[in-house]
């Protein structure tokens, strides 16, 4: 008769089991706003060893119930949840299993769990990472879990290029390309370490996982991926040397509240701005990746100033928007509230098309803060003034502000500080219900247009895209900005930003429809996207979200445009134009895919 009992050797010796996965139609994994810079990650030198080490000196002869089923993975999953589902079972439940069992030498380990972040009543509802490592501490006759490190989980079937990250590899290596593809995830998982005070994360695909260490303010080391197959370490003895951390781990720990961090701008140049939280040792807002941070970078922080810190707010400029009713202005940055009387449509439009400052009507001092970043937008489109002069060729729509009559639930009226426009929504072509923004197919001035909406708590993306189209030059490559400005009047948006961009042909790309295309146009995408990215180098950029739903393609045309522009980095010729955009959207390149009919793109 079969044993229904093994070893803890034997269950953290063993690969993880393959995963079924079926197509889904989950939508792409939703874009952050939390990149971190690639200068401030580095690699945790030791890892393999040190796991190794532990599991050699660790007594792991206790007996466990069998956890694995010997037919393999019974359970097909089809989105990220049930992918999340399927990591908690091949390795939550085992080291679960391997920790009590060799508590008996660790009497610390016992009490180690994986957990959703539903158990910790700190994340908000949409802002929770996936996955959570706790330690149960008894207090009083209750159990609390005391939150220990945090993790992320992304689709394997999606992800393309996360296997292949290598950050051990040198700074023009190819595994370094590929983590730059990754700086969002990656830092949005530093944000909740940041704001947490925890030292320890990891981010794993499930057939990849990268265990990450913060040992400094803006220092964050990161392993190699551990592949789900590997047997030297395998992930469950790799998870239970990062357990053994977790339990000795006195520094960065969860205090028991959530900082609030506001963003940064990084130098005049605010279009580049793919930021993680500033440190808690910074009280003002100096450019956090002006340079890398010292290797020996104090571990203890200051609790005060980012704990005192609120979120940024941009005063609106105009009545709210969705509604005529009293609004509610917070004032100078002490938080107080005021309160404002909204007038009719009528007077909202008379008073923002005066030949006034756009804050007339609303007017409250602005602080140093907006000040200064208002001085250095203005500073910026100053010095692109005349490359943007041409590029803005649709037909006239700024001026004169359509009568009462021709207002309806669906218009939207905006203002910058020359100009109001109005235009009418078509339909809603894409909607973040997690943070508000929305995509539309529109008409201004009877001009087919393209509109994005950002809530005021998305303000820095709306200006990291609006002055990233300031920036660039006239390009095919690129759709062109017809306008901007602060929402003033809609029936159905709340207080926001609006830019409308010009509407483009084509088909957006995705990854399925990329594995799916023949080589020979696969060739034709990538030629076009090269000359695409040559255009941002010549401006000393590199695009921050490079993936197929942001390419738009006319294969009976040749012709393709690059989309959003709410994050990207300075790129001074340093990475040549069929790396990094070309890697992140078309994956690897293999020998069949580059011969001679592909375009000559340098050094």
């Amino acid at each position: 008769m079969p044993s229904h009992t093994e070893k803890v050797a034997e269950l953290l010796a063993r690969p993880l089991p393959q995963i079924i996965q079926r197509d889904d139609t989950d939508p792409e994994n939703t874009p952050t706003d939390d990149s971190i810079h690639p200068d401030h990650i580095f690699f945790w030198d030791g890892f393999v060893e040190d796991v190794k080490k532990t599991i050699s000196e660790t007594d792991l002869s206790q007996d466990v119930s069998l956890t694995d089923a010997p037919e393999g993975e019974c359970i097909i999953v089809g989105n990220r949840f049930a992918l999340t589902g399927r990591f908690n079972a091949n390795v939550g439940v085992p080291l679960a299993k391997a920790f009590i069992a060799t508590s008996g030498t660790r009497e610390e380990l016992k009490n180690l769990r994986f957990a959703d972040a539903e158990v910790v009543p700190l994340f908000q509802r949409f802002g929770a990472p996936d996955v959570v490592l706790v330690e149960l501490k008894k207090e009083g006759g209750d159990i609390k879990p005391l939150l220990k490190a945090v993790g992320e989980i992304k689709r394997f079937w999606t992800a393309k290029g996360f296997n292949d990250i290598r950050v051990s590899e040198g700074e023009k290596g190819l595994g370094r390309e590929f983590l730059k593809n990754y700086v969002k995830e990656i830092g949005q998982l530093a944000k909740f370490m940041h704001c947490i005070n925890l030292r320890y994360g990891f981010i794993s695909n499930y057939e990849s996982t990268i265990f990450v260490r913060r040992t400094g303010a803006r220092r964050f080391e990161l392993t190699d991926p551990i592949g789900f197959h590997d047997a030297g370490p395998t992930v469950r003895q790799c998870f239970y040397h990062f357990g053994t951390l977790l339990v000795d781990d006195p520094g960065f720990e969860y205090t028991g509240r959530m900082v609030k961090l506001r963003d940064v701008e990084t130098s005049s140049n605010s279009f580049n701005t793919s930021l993680i939280p500033p440190s808690r040792d910074s009280t003002d807002s100096p450019p956090v990746y002006s340079e890398p941070a010292p290797e020996n970078e104090g571990q203890e922080e200051d609790d005060e100033g980012t704990e005192n810190r609120g979120e940024e707010f941009r005063p609106s400029q105009g009545p709210t928007a969705g509604s005529m009713a009293v609004t509610t202005v917070p004032t100078e940055d002490c938080g107080d509230f005021k309160h404002e009387e909204a007038g009719p449509i009528e007077q909202a439009l008379s008073i923002q098309n005066e030949d006034t400052p756009a804050s007339i009507g609303h007017s409250r001092a602005q602080s140093p803060r907006e000040k200064e970043t208002l001085d250095a937008t203005v500073e910026q489109s100053s010095l692109v003034q005349e490359s943007i002069a041409t590029a803005v060729t649709p037909a006239d729509v700024s001026g004169k502000p359509r009568k009462i009559s021709d207002i309806t639930c669906r218009s939207v009226v905006f203002k910058n500080e020359t100009d109001t426009y109005t235009f009418d929504i078509v339909e809603t072509v894409k909607e973040n219900h997690h943070n508000g923004k929305k995509v539309f197919r529109a008409t201004l001035e009877g001009q087919e247009v393209i509109a994005k909406y950002w809530p005021e708590s998305l303000f820095k993306l709306y200006t990291r895209e609006r002055n990233t189209y300031h920036h660039l030059p006239p390009s095919p490559y690129f759709p062109q900005m017809i306008a901007y400005g602060d929402l003033i009047l809609s029936h159905s948006l709340e207080r926001g930003y609006i830019l409308v961009i010009t509407q483009e042909k084509g088909i957006q790309l995705g990854y399925k429809m990329i594995e799916q295309t023949p080589k020979a146009e696969k060739r034709r995408i990538r030629n076009a996207l090269i000359k695409a990215v040559k255009v941002l180098r010549e401006r000393d950029s590199m695009h921050g979200d490079p993936q197929p739903s942001n390419v738009l393609w006319d294969s009976g045309t040749g012709k393709l445009k690059l989309l959003d522009f709410e994050i990207m980095w300075e790129n001074y010729d340093e990475d040549p134009a069929d790396k990094v955009e070309v890697l992140g959207i078309l994956g690897k390149i293999d020998d069949g895919d580059s011969d001679d009919k592909a375009i000559d793109v340098g050094e």
